[in-house]
């Protein structure tokens, strides 16, 4: 895919928050994918505290821990997850808090 359409296909797929946020989750995927190959790092992260914040569900929460656990250390994804779990209680969310404590 060159540029141009992973671009396209951002613009795209970004409309799925405005539309139908249940699909939300069904979109990250290719998202994260054309923000890498446009390396566009930061707006992804920013996408997704979006999407987080339009609680669509806990796909975005966890790939925006995986974010933050890369840029800024395990403890601050580990307080995130805590607080994500305290706002929207999930399984998917606790496993994650639960691979982040120390073993």
């Amino acid at each position: 895919m060159a540029k141009g359409e992973y671009a396209k296909a951002v613009e795209s797929l970004q409309r799925v928050i405005s539309q139908d946020k249940e699909l939300v989750s069904e979109t990250l995927e290719m998202l994260q994918t054309c923000y890498q190959q446009l390396g566009k790092n930061d707006e992804w992260a920013e996408f997704l505290r979006r999407a987080v914040e339009e609680n669509t569900g806990a796909a975005a929460e966890l790939m925006l821990a995986d974010i933050l656990e890369a840029r800024e250390g395990h403890d601050t994804a580990q307080v995130y997850i805590t607080r994500q779990l305290q706002r929207h209680p999930t399984m998917r969310v606790f496993h994650k808090l639960d691979g982040l404590s120390p073993q």
